[in-house]
Order: C-alpha cells, then sequence, then structure tokens
C-alpha cells in the first residue's frame, strides 16, 4: 500500500473531495466520547438510542485523513462551525465526506477551511459545517516546520 502524502498547504486544492470515511456509532464510541469530554451525562443517552450532537465533530474534522497522512501533517485546529440537522443514532453507519473549502494566507500563516458533512445508511444528514487550521507558514518563518524547536528548547 502507498503512503499517503502529507496535507501540505502546497498540495491541497481548493475543491478537492475528501473521504469517504465510514464510522460505526455503537455504544463503545459513545462511552469513549464521554470519557474524552468529561460528560457523564452523554452516557445516559445509550438508553434512548440516540448520540451525543457533538459525537461526529472529531470526525469531520479527519476527513482529511482518508486521502492524506496524519503522521506530522496536523495543522493548528482554529475554528469549527458545525450545524447539526438531526440525532445520530446507536447502532447506524455513517458515510462522512469533504472537501477543501479555502485556503488563504493571513498574519503570515497559511490557512485551510475543510467543509464535511455526515449521512447515515438511512440517507438522513445529521451534522455538516466547516473546519479552519493552519497548514504552516510562508516563507519559513520560524515555528513552520517540523524541525523548528519549541520556544522553551531554543537558546537566547
Amino acid at each position: 500500500m502507498a503512503e499517503k502524502p502529507l496535507p501540505t498547504y502546497e498540495k491541497l486544492t481548493v475543491g478537492e473531495e475528501l473521504g469517504p470515511m465510514y464510522v460505526d456509532i455503537t455504544e463503545r464510541k459513545v462511552k469513549d466520547y464521554a470519557y474524552a469530554v468529561d460528560d457523564r451525562t452523554a452516557l445516559c443517552s445509550t438508553g434512548t438510542g440516540i448520540a451525543p450532537a457533538l459525537l461526529l465533530c472529531n470526525d469531520l474534522m479527519n476527513v482529511i485523513y482518508a486521502q492524506y497522512s496524519s503522521v506530522g501533517g496536523q495543522g493548528l485546529h482554529a475554528k469549527q462551525d458545525f450545524e447539526i440537522l438531526n440525532p445520530t443514532r446507536i447502532g447506524k453507519r455513517v458515510k462522512i465526506v469533504g472537501r477543501v473549502a479555502d485556503k488563504y494566507e493571513k498574519r503570515e500563516k497559511r490557512w485551510m477551511v475543510t467543509w464535511a458533512s455526515a449521512v447515515d445508511e438511512d440517507g438522513v444528514e445529521l451534522i455538516r459545517g466547516n473546519t479552519t487550521e493552519t497548514r504552516g507558514s510562508p516563507g519559513g518563518v520560524k515555528g513552520s516546520g517540523p524541525s523548528d524547536k519549541p520556544a522553551a528548547e531554543s537558546g537566547p
């Protein structure tokens, strides 16, 4: 299997399709989510068959990794805007698709906006929205690459 490329600013193309990814909505996934966000009330939803509204947000943000490597390719997550359309049901299989919606340079940083949507096996759209994150800096600005040392390790 060929290695996936890093999602660098130069490689990303506005309009590029991302995904699909498939996610099974299980009680285990709900429990993991409840633990991660320290919200025991999320566990109460398992008896109703409805998962927490934000359960799929991380999956939507990670749809880029269906095509690109996640090893060394992460950016700084800066903003997200999700619209919850329908409840996510435990026991369903969800298809996540997305696209590179925009990319631009601002304040010496390169930014990428991805749009993603989750639809269950019955064709019901559950959640959709945008995520904005950095994808490096133009001109090799300090802190823009994996070889740059954190400020605490740099000399005076």
